[in-house]
């Protein structure tokens, strides 16, 4: 059972602006409990395997109000509803020997509701994500040389969009007022995003101290996830634009202990 004060200010488009707020006696208190069972066992020698069922329950979770431009208390600025969230998570890890890695997957939903949200109905919260597929592998080829990677496939995300625009003309106007129709509350998602990293790294003697020198290479297939969606209405029609992240990138670094 968990229990807590902050609050987190998010937009609902995306993160970099996320603010963690202190709050007063005018909001509840959240809580969530949460209903866990495991397995875990060692099928093969130098093999571990994970198997988790979880269910979590939330009181008083918050979105923000964003039509809200001035309060004077924390109760003013959010919206206030229940949530739970439920799935399975499955992990297998090889800790030892030349080649070692693990592979880790999950399925799950959360689902929100709150009385002035959607009118009440419940919806998927901005972080849902029904599937979580994550590898990691290193390998050493001698005791010099070590290659690795990394694979990350995730659903998309999802996200309160537009279904249609009409302009609104009243008697002597020239050109009037546009009204956009929103979607249902994160009731969009965006395409899923996956992403490829290689990595390799060369030991040797650095004037006696132990040295490296590490080969890096970000999103080796250039996957060029959508960070954000927005809608350009400066003309006569609508379009959609997408901010995406970062493109292949290779780094290169130097490391010595001493």
């Amino acid at each position: 059972i968990y229990y807590q004060n902050l609050r987190l200010g998010t937009q609902p488009d995306f993160s970099f602006f996320d603010t963690w707020t202190p709050t007063d006696e005018s909001a509840p208190i959240s809580s969530a409990r949460h209903y866990v069972l495991s397995l875990e066992t060692k099928p093969f020698r130098e093999y571990l395997l994970n198997f988790d069922l979880y269910y979590k329950n939330m009181k008083g979770v918050s979105e923000l109000n964003r039509s809200a431009f001035k309060g004077t208390k924390v109760a003013d600025m959010f919206f206030f509803g229940d949530a739970e969230s439920y799935g399975a998570e499955i992990f297998f890890q090889k800790k030892y020997g030349a080649f070692t890695g693990w592979i880790g997957y999950a399925i799950g939903a959360i689902w929100a509701k709150f009385p002035d949200i959607n009118g009440g109905k419940r919806f998927h919260p901005k972080y849902d994500r029904t599937h979580d597929l994550k590898i990691v592998a290193q390998y050493k080829l001698s005791e010099k040389i070590e290659i690795g990677g990394s694979f990350v496939f995730q659903s998309g995300q999802s996200y309160t969009g537009a279904t249609s625009r009409f302009q609104i003309k009243m008697p002597g106007d020239y050109w009037g007022r546009g009204k956009i129709v929103p979607s249902q509350r994160y009731g969009l998602r965006l395409p899923p995003s996956h992403q490829l990293n290689l990595n390799a790294s060369y030991k040797f003697k650095f004037f006696g101290l132990d040295a490296r020198a590490i080969l890096d290479v970000y999103n080796v297939y250039n996957r060029r996830d959508i960070w954000f969606r927005y809608y350009d209405i400066r003309k006569d029609k609508a379009t959609v634009e997408d901010v995406r992240l970062l493109p292949i990138i290779p780094t290169f670094s130097w490391e010595a202990k001493f």
